[in-house]
């Protein structure tokens, strides 16, 4: 029983002082117990709960539960080990939200202990008023760490109001309509999206202070990507690792003539031999996750043993490439490298040569950006080489960049239609 009102008491309280903290006019009987383990799945990056959902394994079920509508979706029985992936889903929960997670793994955000038992609830009469379930919740693994007392209590038709002066007589708790969520947030569980940076600036900063926000957000991305990189859990690490080396690299393609040029060429060889390292990873991934699709385009009559020998030659090329990186992010040189990072950022103001004002430089940029996208486009004809608009294509990622880099200072539906385009 996990339906009705959702009670979690501010601080933790004995079973004993929940049956004594009810009046003289009710009477609580405790029914059976048990104990059950829950794994809260996501990604890395939190997608299913930005997307409303909050995804369980117990050892007896899969559960899925949309929070923004405070519904249990799916549960279904599950025996097995948490899936790890979309997948290796059962069919009913893998339509909900694989379009969601795409090649993102399935990690244990949050791993908690319950033990709870069933109770009735009788008022004066010795009527049976409500039907609940008492809990208590550690934290897996931190057998000395706190408890969690929580409450699930459904009255029957008719009977809301007097339990509702039973509960008032409870001390101090506040009330959540899903008990998996309310889990989520007295544990503190991070599901914050590691993949995209957030800049918020105002007419008041300076250039500098934007470029190290820019920049120093951007490391961060790198850095909490590192372990996922090293281990394998999927490809998307990759990608947001580099991605954010790219964001890096046009801050100082860009932004030019703020920063000392002598750390500037240092941290722009960091990020040319980061590249050089990560991409040959990443130009593997590329092609086998489009495998299958590759395979469907081909004829009815190819031979199909060639097209699996390539694919089998790919994936190998990949695991060399995938120890070659790993052994890199472990090695001297990176570390070397991320240490001069931090003391750029520690030292930052006494790199900065020149700090011009944030707005009126950001849209002298775009502006400028946005001519030359023009001024190559118009010259562009049906028979212009691939080289051409390749060029092209480039200065739109860099006129991309500027927009993102300082988007907080126009009206968001601009720029948002300015992306799109």
């Amino acid at each position: 029983m996990t339906h009705g009102k959702v009670i979690v008491f501010n601080e933790n309280i004995s079973d004993d002082l929940f049956i004594t903290s009810a009046s003289d006019n009710f009477r609580i009987d405790w029914q059976g117990e048990k104990s059950e383990n829950l794994f809260f799945l996501d990604s890395f990056d939190g997608r299913l709960f930005r997307a409303g959902y909050i995804f369980v394994h117990s050892n007896l079920h899969l559960k899925l539960v949309s929070y923004l509508n405070t519904i249990e979706m799916i549960q279904i029985s599950w025996r097995k080990k948490a899936p790890a992936a979309a997948d290796q889903l059962p069919s009913e929960i893998r339509e909900n939200i694989s379009g969601f997670l795409g090649v993102r793994a399935l990690m244990i955000k949050l791993s908690v202990d319950l033990s709870s038992k069933d109770f009735t609830v009788f008022n004066a009469d010795q009527k049976i008023i409500a039907h609940g379930r008492w809990v208590e919740s550690r934290e897996s693994g931190k057998r000395n760490g706190p408890v969690k007392t929580f409450c699930f209590i459904d009255p029957l038709r008719g009977y809301s109001a007097e339990v509702d002066k039973l509960t008032a007589g409870w001390p101090g708790f506040e009330t959540y309509p899903v008990f998996e969520n309310a889990l989520l947030k007295l544990y503190n569980t991070d599901l914050t999206d590691y993949s995209k940076p957030d800049f918020k600036f105002t007419g008041d900063h300076g250039m500098a202070a934007a470029i190290k926000e820019i920049l120093q957000q951007s490391f961060d991305i790198m850095r909490k990507n590192e372990q996922g990189i090293i281990s394998d859990i999927d490809t998307e690490f990759l990608h947001d690792f580099r991605v954010s080396g790219r964001r890096m690299r046009s801050v100082f393609s860009l932004l030019k003539g703020v920063l000392d040029p002598e750390m500037t060429a240092k941290l722009v060889n960091d990020l040319k031999t980061i590249g050089k390292f990560s991409g040959p990873l990443r130009d593997l991934d590329v092609y086998l996750l489009r495998e299958n699709e590759y395979k469907n385009l081909l004829p009815a009559d190819w031979d199909t043993d060639t097209i699996h020998t390539l694919f089998v030659t790919l994936k190998k090329r990949r695991n060399l490439a995938l120890r070659n990186m790993r052994a890199f992010l472990q090695s001297g040189e990176y570390s070397d490298m991320t240490a001069r990072w931090e003391v750029f950022f520690e030292n930052y103001e006494n790199f900065v040569v020149n700090d011009p004002p944030l707005t009126e430089t950001a849209s002298a940029l775009i502006l400028g950006h946005y001519k030359k996208v023009v001024k190559r486009g118009k010259k562009l004809t049906v028979t212009s080489p691939d080289e051409k608009f390749h060029n092209l294509r480039i200065v739109c990622k860099k006129l991309r960049y500027l927009i993102e880099f300082f988007s907080s200072l126009y009206p968001q539906e601009a720029v948002n239609d300015a992306i799109k385009q």
